[in-house]
């Protein structure tokens, strides 16, 4: 299944216009910093990670993105988004989140500390 681009703008719109986006970018930061300060690691490191991605990751991705693209609609919703605004104020749910994305730097897909 196709990626329907004009459904995901909408979604994205969406997450915009209700404070989303801008909370996810924050969390998306915080947790790319601390892996950065905790694996000793520079913006050339992460660069290198993206470049070894294998093949089979990549179509492993693309069809999860298009599995999920038959719930595109749903997600254009405002109020579900006004949902995930307050959720993305919970501390809970905000360190929840700064802890994955720091763990999925610091192990790469085998399940392998990286090295600095």
């Amino acid at each position: 299944m196709s990626l329907d681009r004009k459904a995901l703008f909408d979604v994205v719109s969406c997450a915009e216009r209700n404070g989303v986006l801008e909370k996810l970018m924050v969390l998306l930061g915080q947790g790319i910093e601390e892996a950065l300060e905790e694996g000793d690691l520079n913006t050339g490191h992460l660069l290198n990670m993206l470049d070894e991605v294998e093949d089979a990751s990549l179509v492993k991705a693309d069809g999860l993105l298009g599995t999920v693209g038959g719930f595109l609609p749903m997600a254009n919703n405002d109020k579900l988004m006004m949902f995930l605004s307050y959720l993305l104020e919970d501390p809970n749910v905000t360190a929840g989140m700064v802890q994955k994305v720091k763990e999925a730097i610091l192990n790469n897909p085998a399940g392998q500390p990286l090295e600095g």
